[in-house]
């Protein structure tokens, strides 16, 4: 085993600048070109002028080199004797590679080349070899950033910080797209649009007062109790053990219930999709698609009265709402079902031209597909978190020229009073009535309505969109579309 020892001089214990856990293998030898490590450590004076440079050496625009690093065992005073420069820079020069790929990144290459002689790799001395090895392994390869690549980085990454604050935001705004640009709105901005629209019945420019039809119309829509005798007796006992952490009043239950048997399936149904989707805390566009499908109601018939539609990226008529307004992004629009027999669907198949009063659409929305439907409500969804202001904005947006086109028909405050519009933050339901006063929009404080993670909240939703789509079809319907929107039809073909 004593040969595998390092050799000592004189002077004590010389270090080689490497790991002394990684010894090389040594073994007597007279050929003079078959040296091993060791021989070479105590022959060649070279190697101490090499080691020394390894520590002494700055190279700019690169990481010191910390032999420590590599070496912690051997980091010892010995590391620091007095070199032989003269030798050193007569046997080797340091040479930069450039990149060879034209456009990639600039990268400085260093490594040991011979003055007078083949590069050191072709040197066929088995210990220069050796020696080059483990050197070349030390050899530091660093990318020369230019000051304008550094500035970039640092712009990015401050825009990424201001975006990440931006969408952390609780402000009412929005965007209004306008080619290329954006520009912020408010909903301090709104009150100067024409008409304006202000965001509670109190506003100083409102007159303080709801009306009277749109209160009624509210009552209607959200009465302070649960109905009495919507669910079946059969069920009680199980929906008690079932939500144990739920009252049932008795007056809920009765043996020939209205929407009978089906209305328990339903409300359990979306309860348990709507609890997994607040467990999951998924993100708007899965609540949209559970509002959507909640907005259809109970009715399985396949040419309902109502369809219910997402408006997403949908633009507003000028006509309509000249002032610029912020881009619809979550919305749904309960309207018309066009397949629907009734009166004003017959005159539709007649009249070759729509009246041009009214922009020859009853839409509000510029879209060729939409002009023969009239719309009635508007849903704004958010996900769980999300900005009722902001919602509150978009849907008075839709809901404003909801209003304003069945005004622009010949639609009074009796016949429609007001807009509904439904805003969800991710479980949580609100109720808004949009409404008119002489050159403004009104729309009212949030009703609470429901939500969809218990199964009494869940089916308070579910009764409320009953009595919305029952509001629609039977009032609604037969006072604006078969009345209003039929009598300009009927105008425009002389009937």
């Amino acid at each position: 085993m004593d040969n595998l020892k390092r050799p000592r001089s004189e002077d004590g214990p010389q270090d080689d600048g490497r790991n002394s856990k990684h010894l090389r293998r040594t073994k007597p030898t007279d050929d003079p070109d078959d040296l091993t490590f060791n021989d070479l450590l105590e022959n060649s004076s070279p190697y101490d002028s090499i080691r020394k440079w390894i520590h002494d050496v700055k190279i700019s625009n690169t990481a010191d080199i910390d032999m420590a690093n590599f070496n912690p065992e051997g980091a010892s005073a010995d590391l620091h004797e007095d070199p032989v420069v003269e030798q050193l820079e007569t046997l080797f020069t340091i040479q930069e590679t450039p990149s060879e790929r034209p456009g990639s990144p600039v990268k400085r290459k260093f490594g040991f080349a011979s003055q007078n002689g083949p590069p050191l790799a072709s040197y066929g001395n088995l210990a220069i070899r050796r020696l080059a090895d483990p050197i070349s392994r030390f050899v530091p390869t660093k990318q020369i950033k230019s000051s304008s690549s550094i500035s970039e980085k640092q712009s990015t990454r401050s825009q990424s910080r201001n975006s990440s604050q931006d969408k952390q935001s609780v402000s009412a705004r929005t965007t209004v797209s306008q080619g290329s640009t954006s520009v912020p709105m408010r909903r301090a901005d709104m009150v100067k649009s024409c008409p304006a629209f202000v965001f509670c019945h109190t506003h100083h420019l409102a007159s303080g007062t709801i009306p009277q039809t749109v209160l009624s119309f509210k009552k209607h829509l959200l009465p302070e109790n649960l109905s009495e005798g919507i669910l079946p007796s059969s069920s009680q006992e199980s929906l008690v053990v079932q939500f144990p952490d739920a009252e049932f009043p008795i007056s809920l239950f009765s043996d020939s219930p209205k929407y009978g048997i089906d209305i328990v399936d339903h409300v359990t149904s979306y309860y348990e999709i709507g609890l997994r989707k607040y467990r999951d805390n998924v993100g708007e566009s899965a609540w949209s698609d559970m509002a959507k499908n909640l907005l259809r109601g109970l009715s399985k018939e396949r040419r309902e009265v109502l369809e219910v539609t997402g408006v997403e990226n949908y633009n507003l008529h000028p006509g309509i709402l000249p002032m610029k307004t912020p881009p619809l992004r979550s919305d749904i629009v309960i309207q018309i079902n066009q397949l629907y027999d009734s009166k004003f669907g017959q005159l539709c198949r007649r009249a070759k031209f729509r009246p041009v009063e009214i922009d020859e659409t009853f839409s509000p929305f510029a879209r060729p597909g939409l002009k023969d439907t009239p719309a009635f409500a508007v849903s704004e969804i958010k996900a769980g978190g999300g900005n009722l202001l902001e919602a509150q904005m978009q849907a008075a947006v839709v809901g404003g020229a909801i209003l304003l086109k069945a005004r622009q028909i010949g639609a009074s405050a009796d016949v429609v009073p007001c807009v509904p519009a439904v805003i969800a933050i991710g479980s949580n339901w609100y109720l808004h009535l949009v409404y008119d006063e002489p050159d403004l929009i009104v729309t009212s404080t949030p009703w609470p309505i429901g939500d969809t993670i218990t199964f009494l909240g869940t089916l308070k939703v579910v009764l409320f969109i009953e009595r919305l789509r029952s509001y629609a079809k039977d009032t609604w319907w037969k006072l604006f579309v078969d009345g209003s929107c039929s009598d300009l039809l009927e105008r425009c073909l002389g009937v």
